[in-house]
């Protein structure tokens, strides 16, 4: 069987300062209680047929339009050659303006597809949905809380899973996407990180916490 999943690019280039950078801001230093405040946290899914590997097939790739744009037009523009790209925009302004962009650069537009979902940042790779199979065959959406206070970019997994009409599994569980790799096989990598609230994560977490995070919601069983 064939696994598609939808895969979140992350910029990680040295290429200029985003208007909100991958790490904390100064000034968001000060909110770090506003994180995950207005989450929706749901039980966990009833049964797990496979949580995707970090490098399975993928159905195509998501871009959140928010900074980078030169770089961002460059990937896209790949990507479209063979597979699908979907960008975020905040509006259908954005859209419009977004779309003569990319055409102007020849992009193959027939394999871009538009997700009118207001974001905070370009960082969508520690912010998106992770997936996981469910034992009918569908795919389910598990979102984290991201180690940030935005809002907007924390809230992207469930409108997407709204928009998508698929079911949706919210996790209590403070993390960056970035910060884990799936092999597939029962396994997460994470560094330890995780347990550090100075970048933005939970100052309560334990190890066995963690442990059952995991293992209810991905069915993972080593952390």
């Amino acid at each position: 069987m064939k696994i598609l999943i939808i895969s979140m690019f992350t910029i990680s280039f040295a290429l200029g300062q985003d208007s909100l950078p991958r790490s904390l801001t100064a000034e968001e230093k000060t909110r770090l209680h506003e994180i995950g405040a207005n989450r929706t946290i749901t039980d966990p899914p009833d049964s797990i047929l496979y949580a995707p590997a970090e490098f399975d097939s993928v159905a195509g790739i998501i871009f959140a339009w928010e900074s980078y744009y030169n770089l961002l037009t460059d990937l896209i523009k790949e990507v479209a050659e063979d597979d699908t790209a979907w960008v975020v925009v905040d509006n259908i302004a954005e859209e419009v303006s977004v779309t003569t962009t990319l055409t102007n650069e020849g992009v193959n537009m027939d394999h871009v597809v538009f997700q009118r979902i207001a974001t905070n940042s370009v960082w969508i790779r520690d912010y998106g949905p992770w997936w996981i199979y469910q034992p009918d065959g569908s795919r389910a959406v598990l979102d984290l809380v991201y180690n940030r206070p935005r809002p907007q970019d924390d809230e992207y997994p469930e409108n997407l899973a709204a928009e998508w009409n698929i079911d949706y599994y919210g996790l209590g569980l403070v993390e960056a996407g970035g910060n884990m790799l799936l092999d597939g096989t029962g396994n997460v990598f994470i560094s330890n990180i995780i347990f550090d609230a100075s970048q933005g994560f939970d100052p309560n977490l334990t190890q066995d916490q963690l442990d059952e995070y995991f293992l209810d919601y991905y069915g993972v069983e080593n952390v």
